[in-house]
C-alpha cells in the first residue's frame, strides 16, 4: 500500500467515525483488517500471540470472540524515510503517546537499507566551504576495519542482495556486490531465531572514507537482519586512542552530545547521503543558553551518493555543547568524530553516540569512572522548551554511591548542562538518569593515567583516551553486537526491578553460531561477560574471541553495552537489535 493509499484509508476511517457519531451509534465502525502472514512464514514471528487472535488497526491483540470499538488513527506522527523513500523500521522503544503497529497493516514499497560507517578519524588538511575535506597524513600506527554481518531471512538460506562501497565527496568508490541475493524465499521455509540462520560476513581493512554496506529488500518482503561496525585504534600521533561505532542508517533528526572543543581539539561531523536525491541539512549547536543562532548554525547541501563534512570549530565555543542535525530531502547518516591532543600527542578519540529520540530514563551499565574530579561527567540536553528536573543515581558493588554534589538538579529547556560525577570510588558503575521531561543524556569518562581501580580494571590502557556511553536500549530477541577484532571486549548487562536469565550465542569469524549460554542477572544489578566469556570453546578449553554475540529475549527489562579496551584506550557503545521482526510506523491513537 502506497503512502497515498494509507492517507486515503485514514481519511475513510475518520469519515466512518463521524457518520457513526451523527447516527448516534455507540460504537465505531470496525475497519477491515488485512490478513496477517502465517507465523511459520513470518521472520521471528511473535510467539506470544494468543491462538486465534489478530492485530487490530491500533496494533492491539484481539481475540476472535472479543467485541469492542477500535480507536481511529487520527494522525501519523512520524514516517522515517530510508534510502528509496520507504517507511523505516522503528528499532527504538515506542515514544510516549505512540504504539507499535504491525508492518503488514501498512505495506510499503521495498527499498534498500544502507548502513553507513564514519570515515577513518584524522585531522583535516583542508576543508572547503561546501564541506569537501582532505586529511593530513595519518600516523603509521593508525588502523581501522569495517565488520559487517548479514543474516539470511529464513532457514533455507535466502539472502537479500548485499553491496559494499565507499562514499566520498565525488560519489561512490570501489562498489562491489557481495551477495547476489535470492529472488524469493524457498518454498516451505520458515524463519527461526537469528542465531539459527546462515550468515554473510563482510570485512574491509582501513577504509579511509565512509564505508557503505547496502542491503537490498528481503526476498518475499521478509525483514532483513544486519549490522555493521567500524573500529579504529592508534597508539601514537595526534589522533590516538580506541574508537568503535555501529554504522548508522540514515535518519531525519539526530542529536549528539559532547564534541571536544578548544585549539587542540578536532570535531568533524560527517553527513553521508547514500540516496540518489540530494539532502539539505541544518546543523545547529546548543549550549547552556539553548540553540546558538547565527554563527552556531549552518545549512549544508549533500548531493546524492556523496558525503560532506562540517568542522564544528567554526560553530562552537568552549564549554558543554550539543549538536542537532535535521535533514530534508533525503535522510542522512550523521557521524560525529571527536579527538583531543596536546601538540602532536593524542589525548583520545571517540565516535560520539547520536540519538534520534529523547527519553525520560537512561540506563548506562558498567561505566568506568576514574577516582578524580572531572574524570566522569554527565551531560544532559532538554530538547523542549520546559525545564527538566534530573535525578542521577550511581551504583557500585555495594549499592548506591553518594555524589559530592547534588544528585537532583534542573536543566533549562533547550539547554545543555554537564555535571561532574565526583565523589565515587574508581571502578565500573551503573548510571541511571531519570528526567521529568524527555532528554538526551550521556556520560563522558577517561581512561589511561587518570583511571583504573584497585583491581586493575582498565589499568592496561596506558594511553590517555576518553569514551562516551549513552542510555542503552532494552534487549529483545535478536539484540546483540559485532565484537572487535583488536583489544579486549566485554559485554555488560543491567537488569531493572526483576532478576532474569539472559541467553546468548557467540558467532565465529566464519559466521557460525555456537550453542546457547546463560547468564544470571540480579534485580537492579549488573553482570559482565568478560573477554574469557566471549571466547569460542576450543579443544583446550580456550579459543579465539567471538566475532559477534546475539541474545534471546531475556524475559524481563535488561539493557546492555559493549566495552572495548586495550593498550591504546577505551570505547563504549550500546547493544541494539541486529534485526527487528516487529516493523512499525509511529501513529497516535485516541479512543
Amino acid at each position: 500500500m502506497s503512502a497515498k493509499k494509507v492517507r486515503r484509508h485514514i481519511r475513510r476511517l475518520q469519515r466512518d467515525r463521524r457518520r457513526a457519531r451523527r447516527r448516534g451509534s455507540a460504537s465505531t465502525p470496525q475497519p477491515a483488517v488485512p490478513a496477517t502472514p502465517d507465523a511459520d512464514t513470518t521472520p521471528d514471528a511473535d510467539t506470544t500471540r494468543d491462538a486465534g487472535s489478530t492485530p487490530d488497526a491500533g496494533g492491539r491483540r484481539r481475540g476472535g470472540g472479543r467485541a469492542g470499538a477500535v480507536p481511529a488513527v487520527l494522525a501519523v506522527l512520524a514516517v522515517v524515510a530510508v534510502a528509496g523513500g520507504s517507511i523505516a523500521r522503528d528499532t527504538t522503544d515506542a515514544a510516549p503517546g505512540t504504539r507499535p503497529v504491525d508492518a503488514p497493516l501498512f505495506p510499503t514499497a521495498a527499498a534498500d537499507t544502507p548502513f553507513v560507517c564514519p570515515p577513518m578519524p584524522g585531522r583535516p588538511e583542508t576543508l572547503s566551504s561546501d564541506g569537501r575535506v582532505s586529511y593530513q597524513q595519518r600516523d603509521d600506527s593508525a588502523s581501522s576495519v569495517l565488520h559487517g554481518l548479514v543474516l539470511a531471512v529464513d532457514d533455507a538460506g535466502s539472502f537479500p542482495e548485499v553491496r559494499r562501497a565507499l562514499l566520498a565527496e565525488d560519489g561512490r568508490r570501489d562498489a562491489e556486490t557481495v551477495v547476489e541475493g535470492s529472488d524469493a524465499p524457498a518454498e516451505g521455509a520458515s524463519a527461526p531465531a537469528l542465531a539459527d540462520r546462515e550468515t554473510t560476513v563482510v570485512t574491509e581493512e582501513d577504509p579511509r572514507r565512509a564505508a557503505l554496506l547496502e542491503i537490498g529488500p528481503g526476498p518475499g518482503g521478509a525483514p532483513i537482519a544486519a549490522s555493521a561496525m567500524l573500529e579504529y585504534s592508534a597508539s601514537s600521533g595526534p589522533v590516538s586512542g580506541v574508537a568503535a561505532a555501529r554504522c548508522a542508517v540514515p535518519q531525519r533528526d539526530q542529536f549528539f552530545l559532547g564534541p571536544e572543543t578548544g585549539s587542540q581539539a578536532t570535531s568533524l561531523l560527517t553527513l553521508a547521503n547514500p540516496a540518489e536525491r540530494e539532502a539539505s541539512v541544518e546543523v545547529a549547536v546548543h549550549d547552556a543558553d539553548g540553540p546558538r543562532p547565527g554563527a552556531g548554525t549552518r545549512t549544508v547541501v549533500v548531493p546524492g551518493d556523496s558525503l560532506r563534512t562540517v568542522n564544528l570549530a567554526g560553530l562552537a565555543e568552549d564549554g558543554a555543547i550539543g549538536v542537532s542535525v535535521e535533514s530534508s530531502g533525503a535522510p542522512v547518516a550523521a557521524q560525529l568524530t571527536s579527538s583531543a591532543a596536546a601538540g602532536s600527542v593524542g589525548a583520545g578519540v571517540e565516535f560520539l553516540p547520536g540519538r534520534a529520540v529523547a527519553a525520560g530514563e537512561h540506563r548506562m551499565p558498567a561505566v568506568p569512572l576514574p577516582d578524580s574530579d572531572g574524570g566522569g561527567t554527565l551531560w544532559v540536553h532538554v530538547p523542549g522548551e520546559d525545564e527538566a528536573t534530573v535525578e542521577v543515581q550511581v551504583f557500585g558493588e555495594d549499592g548506591l554511591e553518594p555524589l559530592e554534589g547534588s544528585s537532583v538538579f534542573s536543566v533549562d529547556g533547550g539547554a545543555v548542562r554537564a555535571i561532574d560525577l565526583a565523589g565515587v570510588p574508581a571502578g565500573a558503575h551503573d548510571v541511571v538518569v531519570r528526567t521529568s521531561e524527555p532528554t538526551h543524556a550521556a556520560v563522558r569518562t577517561v581512561s589511561g593515567d587518570q583511571s583504573g581501580g584497585d583491581d586493575g580494571e582498565d589499568a592496561g590502557a596506558s594511553g590517555l583516551d576518553f569514551a562516551w556511553q549513552a542510555g542503552a536500549e532494552r534487549l529483545r530477541a535478536g539484540s546483540g553486537t559485532l565484537l572487535p577484532a583488536a583489544g579486549e571486549a566485554s559485554v555488560h548487562l543491567l537488569a531493572e526491578e526483576q532478576a532474569t536469565t539472559a541467553t546468548y550465542r557467540l558467532m565465529d569469524g566464519d559466521g557460525s553460531f555456537g550453542e546457547p549460554r546463560d547468564v544470571e542477572i540480579p534485580a537492579e544489578g549488573s553482570v559482565a561477560l568478560d573477554s574469557e566469556d566471549l571466547r569460542l570453546s576450543g579443544q583446550d578449553g580456550g579459543g579465539e574471541q567471538a566475532a559477534a554475540i546475539v541474545f534471546a529475549d531475556p524475559g524481563a527489562p535488561v539493557v546492555g553495552a559493549l566495552r572495548v579496551s586495550g593498550e591504546d584506550g577505551l570505547s563504549m557503545t550500546g547493544l541494539e537489535p541486529l534485526g527487528d521482526p516487529h516493523q512499525a510506523v509511529r501513529v497516535r491513537l485516541r479512543d
